[in-house]
């Protein structure tokens, strides 16, 4: 019988409370929030396109450094099958998006700023 206290296996690093405290809320926050304008962009609520931007960048970097931070984990999860599994997904599912696109002004529509040259208004539309 193993008598070695599990609580001791799994402590963390010297600092790693505190970094966890303050890093896990803020991932959690930045995905709720680049999460919740992806969806609003996707029904094209164009107003929090600059607000997902931001946010996702900033997500990317502080999960890239917690990734470093915890790097042996990460390398250990690519041993598991569904770690592959899901990355062979999104690579399939970002190459179709990729090269199934149409060009930009393939379809019209607005693809500029209002007032610019691909500007096509409502009222332009209705007029045709």
């Amino acid at each position: 019988m193993n008598t070695t206290n599990t609580t001791e296996k799994t402590m963390a690093k010297p600092g790693a409370s505190a970094y966890r405290k303050a890093v896990t809320p803020l991932l959690i926050s930045l995905f709720a929030v680049s999460a919740l304008t992806g969806i609003l962009l996707a029904v094209h609520i164009k107003s929090v396109s600059d607000l997902h931007l931001w946010t996702s960048l900033v997500f990317v970097a502080i999960a890239g450094a917690h990734s470093a931070r915890n790097w042996g984990a990460l390398v250990a999860q690519f041993r598991n099958w569904p770690v592959w599994a899901g990355l062979s997904v999104a690579v399939i599912a970002v190459a179709v998006f990729l090269f199934a696109a149409p060009e930009h002004g393939e379809h019209g529509g607005h693809h500029g700023p209002p007032g610019g040259p691909n500007f096509e208004s409502s009222q332009d539309s209705a007029e045709r």
